[in-house]
């Protein structure tokens, strides 16, 4: 791993964040639905003819030796359910740093690492159709059952969704344990600093 450099993942930071997000997200809803298995098509992330596709991840320090393991990323999201093993990453660095401060709830954290990895395009794969209330809030039960199904089905390593924060950007679905689990590699976790005008009140 590279030596903690604490300006990285500063660039470009200004112009990528949002004008508004929220703090924290309220619990999912709890409403029954039936989850059809995902359309998907096999494909790397932002073209055909890449090879390699770059993720990236904010997480603690105490996460940075293993960003990706299935025991540390259990808690669920708006794709997948509490228990199931399953990461959430960016294609982007600012990606990365918006996701983690929409789920911020209190004091300004410390002590952050932002993680590079990579993995080769074929482990990717592109959803082609969505739920329709995928981006609601709270988290909806049919939406998390669309990435559960992904989950338990195994195709792929990781699964290529639009960030609500911003449609345009990309994050990805990461199952931890996929049989390719292996080809994700961590290329560096450097330590990171949020902007103190990030937290102005």
């Amino acid at each position: 791993m590279n030596t903690p450099d604490p300006s990285a993942g500063q660039q470009d930071l200004d112009e990528a964040l949002a004008a508004t997000f929220p703090a924290s997200d309220p619990p999912a809803v709890t409403s029954k639905a039936i989850a059809t298995a995902p359309d998907l098509q096999s494909g790397p992330v932002q073209a055909q003819e890449t090879e390699v596709v770059e993720v990236f991840r904010v997480v603690h320090r105490d996460q940075a030796e293993q960003p990706f393991s299935s025991s540390a990323n259990r808690s669920g999201g708006r794709w997948t359910s509490p228990g199931i093993p399953a990461a959430y990453a960016s294609t982007t660095p600012a990606g990365a740093v918006l996701e983690f401060l929409a789920h911020l709830d209190g004091e300004k954290p410390v002590d952050l690492v932002l993680v590079k990895a990579r993995m080769p395009g074929r482990n990717v794969a592109t959803a082609t159709s969505l739920p329709e209330n995928w981006r609601a809030t709270p988290y909806r039960e049919d939406v998390r059952e669309y990435g559960n199904t992904w989950i338990s089905a195994g195709d792929s390593l990781a699964l290529d969704l639009p960030s609500v924060l911003c449609e345009q950007s990309r994050n990805l679905l990461i199952n931890p344990e996929h049989d390719n689990i292996s080809q994700l590699l961590v290329d560096s976790a450097e330590s990171f600093t949020l902007d103190p005008r990030l937290f102005r009140k």
